[in-house]
C-alpha cells in the first residue's frame, strides 16, 4: 500500500514490526477463528438465539479478540459518535483489560491491538486502491495511533 499512501504505510509497518520485535517471548495469543465484522447491525436476537451474518470478511487462525476490539471501536465511532482519534485511543487504552477474560496478557494484548488497527487500515486500504471510498472517519487517523504505540523515541 506504500504507492497508495506511503506515510501511512511505513507507519502502519513500523508499528507491527515494533509490535512483534517487543514482545515477550513467553507471551502467547489464543488462535481462532473471527468473523471480521462484528457489530450491533450484523446482530439479532430472537429468543435465546443470537444471530450473526455479515460473513465476507471472516477467517481461521487469527489472534482472538480481534472481533472485541472490532465491535467497541465501531459503537464507539457508529453508535456513540465519538471522534475517530478519541475512539481509538479510547480502545488502545481500554484493549487490556477487554482482551484480558481471553486469557492475553497485557503486553500480548498491545500486539493485538496493533494487528487489528493495522489489519482495519489494510482492508480499507484495499478497498480503496479498487476505487471504493476510503472512509473518512477512521482510517486517516490509525497511522496516528499505531505510530503513538511504537517504542521509539
Amino acid at each position: 500500500m506504500a504507492d497508495l499512501a506511503p506515510t501511512a504505510a511505513a507507519a502502519v509497518e513500523d508499528a507491527v514490526r515494533d509490535a512483534a520485535g517487543s514482545a515477550s517471548p513467553t507471551a502467547t495469543v489464543p488462535i481462532g477463528g473471527w468473523h471480521g465484522d462484528l457489530a450491533p447491525w450484523n446482530l439479532a436476537r430472537r429468543g435465546d438465539e443470537v444471530w450473526l451474518w455479515d460473513w465476507e470478511h471472516a477467517g481461521d487462525g487469527r489472534p482472538l479478540g480481534l472481533d472485541l476490539l472490532h465491535y467497541q471501536l465501531v459503537v464507539s465511532l457508529y453508535v456513540r459518535r465519538t471522534d475517530p482519534a478519541t475512539a481509538l485511543r479510547e480502545l488502545v487504552v481500554g484493549a487490556p483489560g477487554l482482551l484480558r477474560p481471553l486469557g492475553i496478557d497485557e503486553h500480548a494484548a498491545r500486539a493485538v491491538t496493533v494487528a487489528y488497527l493495522a489489519e482495519r487500515w489494510l482492508r480499507a486500504a484495499e478497498l480503496a486502491r479498487h476505487g471504493a471510498s476510503w472512509d473518512e472517519t477512521v482510517h486517516p487517523a490509525i497511522p496516528d495511533v499505531l505510530s503513538s504505540l511504537t517504542s521509539k523515541p
